[in-house]
């Protein structure tokens, strides 16, 4: 039976050395597997090329004999190999693995080209670089895709272009506007921000693209007019004293239908100082014509209403006031031509521009100014050290001779002194005036070339 089950089963079945082996028993290969009484039954051994297991097991048989005990059942190992169809199958898989590889590197090559071409026609489109498009032909993709992204390369490049001198055209305007803008969304973030509004008021940040408008001008009188603009949909307006070289600003909010249809609003700024400073002389003529016209006519009423009652029969006494209406309505018509002459200098009409001699043309000027200081016992000198030709307007000359001349006399008092010179400094001329009087004020002397003004003291 065991040779049967050795031959059937490619096995040996060895009995342990300890154990008797039945009679007429013979085995091949026999070999030591040591003690297996520390070895837990069934145990499989790989020693070698054979694989070995010991069972216990009890023999019994019709004679005497029999068998009790360990047995040792081995059989060689072989190691499993694959089929021909397993070997050719995994050649194939590496081959088409290598293959695919070598494809997807290359073509991951060109697509990083397509990317890096890509990447500089889109910085191509930036209106800062002014380069022409990216021709679609020189990317290294399939040539049937040309012909329908070129005209697309060529439509973005032109509207591109475009934007771009639309935006500088209006960069031009908007920053060589005389008003300062801003533009706010519903939300009161401020969308656009240019003109001469950081010359009118004090913007606390250039970062105001989206920026709440309070963060950016930080003007209760801006913020407010843009929200009464936004809650009522109509045009506001206001006058503020902005901060920014004590000017007077006007604020003029309006109303704005942006491009996703909501309601925002735009603001404009206009810096009013010298058209309140043209109404405050405008305000001034007013006054100092009446106040100058004023005393001449009420000299000229009174000398009437005298002959009127009686002078006329006293023939002294009315060749006196004649001689007194004269003297004053020839006051009034130096005042009429004085303005009249003022208004010819301030517009350029009228100058005629000859060479003349500064000391012989100030003379008149002199004589007149005399008679003045011998009334009020004002000693008034003059002083040219070198001859000076100048090439002006001679009556433009005399005129601001002259008034220097009777202010400085007019407001210097009894026993002062008025002292005249003229001298060349470079190129130009320069009279200079100084007296004993009551002098300017600090405050007033930034406006002594104003029209009209007059201190409030010497009204």
């Amino acid at each position: 039976a065991w040779r049967t089950l050795e031959r059937d089963f490619g096995v040996n079945i060895l009995p342990q050395p300890s154990v008797a082996r039945p009679d007429g028993i013979e085995t091949t290969d026999q070999e030591d597997l040591g003690d297996s009484s520390s070895r837990r039954l069934p145990a499989v051994i790989h020693r070698g090329e054979r694989l070995t297991t010991k069972i216990r097991a009890t023999i019994r048989s019709d004679s005497a004999s029999g068998f009790e005990g360990e047995l040792a059942i081995s059989r060689p190992f072989k190691q499993p190999k694959l089929s021909l169809l397993s070997s050719t199958f995994i050649a194939q898989l590496c081959i088409g693995t290598g293959i695919l590889l070598v494809g997807t590197t290359r073509y991951w090559r060109q697509l990083r080209t397509v990317m890096r071409e890509t990447e500089q026609w889109s910085t191509s489109l930036q209106p800062a670089t002014h380069q022409t498009a990216l021709s679609i032909k020189q990317l290294p993709i399939d040539s049937e895709v040309a012909p329908i992204l070129n005209p697309v390369s060529k439509e973005v490049s032109e509207n591109a272009a475009n934007l771009h001198a639309a935006n500088y055209r209006f960069g031009l305007v908007l920053d060589n506007l005389e008003d300062g803008v801003v533009a706010v969304n519903e939300q009161q973030q401020v969308l656009l921000l240019g003109g001469r509004i950081q010359q009118h008021i004090q913007v606390a940040s250039e970062n105001y693209l989206f920026r709440p408008l309070l963060e950016v001008i930080r003007v209760p009188q801006v913020t407010e007019l843009v929200a009464q603009t936004l809650a009522t949909g109509s045009k506001h307006e206001d006058v503020f004293e902005s901060a920014v070289q004590n000017q007077t600003i006007r604020l003029s909010a309006h109303p704005m239908v942006l491009s996703n249809n909501s309601v925002g609003a735009i603001l404009t700024t206009r810096d009013e100082t010298l058209l309140k400073r043209i109404e405050t002389v405008r305000r001034d003529f007013v006054a100092n014509a009446s106040h100058e016209l004023k005393t001449p006519l009420a000299a000229i009423r009174a000398y009437a209403e005298t002959l009127q009652l009686g002078a006329l029969d006293d023939r002294d006494a009315a060749e006196n006031f004649v001689s007194g209406i004269v003297s004053q309505a020839d006051r009034i018509g130096g005042l009429i031509q004085g303005m009249l002459q003022l208004s010819r200098l301030e517009s350029g009409a009228g100058l005629k521009f000859a060479p003349f001699e500064a000391s012989d043309a100030i003379q008149p000027c002199l004589a007149a100014s005399r008679a003045m200081a011998h009334s009020k016992d004002v000693h008034l000198t003059f002083a040219a050290p070198d001859p000076i030709t100048l090439h002006s307007d001679v009556s433009g000359f005399q005129t601001i001779a002259s008034n220097l001349l009777a202010n400085a006399v007019r407001y210097t008092p009894a026993g002062g002194s008025v002292h005249a010179s003229l001298e060349a400094i470079g190129e130009n001329c320069v009279l200079v005036v100084e007296d004993t009087g009551v002098g300017i004020q600090p405050d007033d002397l930034e406006r002594i070339f104003e029209r009209f003004y007059r201190a409030e003291k010497d009204r």
